[in-house]
């Protein structure tokens, strides 16, 4: 090697040693910003050409250092773990909040629950037992069961509007699955450009690692890696994001009432979303109108419970004793010609027991509908109870994939600066034998051919 090529290997340390300090200077700018892998630069030494030439020989030394491109620090492994963990808990953290919000509408145990309601209505029926040709008695039990059915109403309406909330939250997170599936095609497609000119994409793709991790929550999306960087975004077994390219979802409500379906729109088929689109689909479609359904029940037995007695009684006036409550489209209600004339609740045994109170105490006595709404508050309870717990164990879980991801991808100010103190006395020896190269030169041309002047 000629002086001058060692210039040349001096100069490649000065360079590919100020590159791996922008590296780490690079990393110390983003230690706090969210999603960001920290980068390092890959040097690799010069070797000397192995064709051998005429005028071209080797002293068998390199011909110095080469950097890379910088590339990120990650471990696809975990990644792809971290994805799955997160949507299983966007998933259970979904139904743990519409559970929450359908026990704060029951608001059971309190005192103004339905509980409480059934049990003051029961009340009722034994004052009146206690006092049958009482019209106050039997006027404070029809207030009594038209507050009661105006409550199973008021419950239903809550829980109804809670299944159009979720609907309407099921609608809004799809546009944002489309949206952010299009801008990781879009970032597809600069990664891809980045790659094939050799330009580092590191920031890119951590970006893209951001968007894909959002749609694994939203939809539990997984990940195909392709060539050149570019990567694959999957529902099931269809793909959302391929290449540059995206499909579109869609909510469809229309073709079957009351449910609601998430829709590949271009295929027209259903899709498979996991993550919080696919609770709040279950919510919508299922849990919810369990729940309505399950109050329903317990209003149709309290009204055939109710009535089934309360028409084997005689009322004031000496006649039969017609239903007391009925079910309509909007649920439970009083009898109309009962909330009109207290005469007429049934309480007697015979048409001429005026003072008879039997069948107001055994409608007193019921406690059918009162065990119906007790296991439909236990269910609640246990279903929530149990993803609550749940979510608990899940959080635990994806909070060390989370730390396993960053031990690896983060930021570690400490492991930077202890780089930059080696990068930095890397580039001062690259300098230094700069110095030394030159001064052998300079002695070279300076001092040659003097001897014997």
């Amino acid at each position: 090697m000629s002086d001058f090529g060692a210039l040349s290997v001096g100069l490649s340390g000065l360079l590919a040693h100020r590159k791996a300090l922008d590296v780490a200077g690079h990393n110390l700018a983003n230690v706090n910003t969210p999603g960001y892998s920290r980068q390092r630069v890959d040097l690799r030494a010069q070797t000397n050409p192995i064709t051998a030439a005429i005028f071209a020989g080797s002293t068998g030394v390199g011909k110095g250092v080469q950097a890379g491109t910088a590339y990120r620090l990650h471990d696809q492994f975990v990644e792809l773990r971290a994805l799955q963990e997160h949507s299983t808990d966007a998933s259970l953290k979904q139904s743990q909040q519409v559970l929450t919000q359908i026990e704060l509408a029951v608001n059971e145990p309190s005192d103004t629950g339905l509980s409480a309601q059934l049990n003051t209505f029961f009340a009722a029926w034994h004052d009146v037992a206690n006092r049958p040709d009482d019209l106050a008695a039997r006027q404070q039990l029809i207030e009594t069961a038209g507050t009661l059915a105006a409550s199973f109403q008021q419950l239903d309406g809550s829980l109804s509007a809670l299944a159009e909330n979720a609907n309407y939250e099921l609608n809004a997170s799809v546009v944002d699955v489309n949206t952010t599936a299009a801008q990781v095609a879009d970032l597809n497609d600069r990664i891809l450009a980045s790659v094939n000119a050799d330009f580092p994409a590191g920031d890119l793709m951590d970006q893209r690692d951001q968007l894909i991790q959002h749609l694994a929550e939203k939809v539990g999306a997984t990940v195909r890696p392709q060539e050149n960087g570019v990567i694959d975004v999957y529902i099931g077994t269809n793909a959302l994001v391929r290449g540059n390219r995206t499909d579109v979802l869609r909510v469809d409500s229309t073709t079957t009432p009351g449910v609601s379906t998430v829709l590949w729109d271009r295929l027209g088929v259903a899709a498979t979303p996991g993550g919080s689109v696919g609770s709040l689909q279950a919510s919508v479609n299922t849990t919810i109108p369990s729940y309505r359904a399950a109050l329903t029940a317990v209003e149709q037995q309290l009204t055939t419970d109710v009535n089934a007695i309360h028409t084997t009684g005689f009322d004031l006036n000496g006649a039969a004793g017609v239903a007391f409550f009925q079910m309509g489209p909007n649920g439970i209600s009083v009898n109309p010609a009962v909330a009109a004339d207290p005469k007429l609740l049934a309480v007697a045994a015979t048409a001429t027991g005026l003072r008879d109170g039997s069948i107001a105490a055994k409608l007193a006595s019921l406690t059918g509908p009162g065990n119906a709404y007790n296991a439909f508050i236990l269910h609640l309870g246990i279903e929530s109870r149990t993803v609550n717990r749940q979510v608990s164990t899940q959080s635990a879980v994806t909070e060390q994939v989370d730390a396993a991801r960053e031990s690896m991808s983060g930021v570690n100010i400490d492991e930077e600066m202890t780089n930059m103190v080696a990068i930095q006395h890397a580039f001062d020896a690259s300098a230094r034998f700069l110095t030394a190269v030159d001064s052998m030169l300079e002695t070279l041309i300076k001092s040659t051919g003097l001897v014997g002047r």
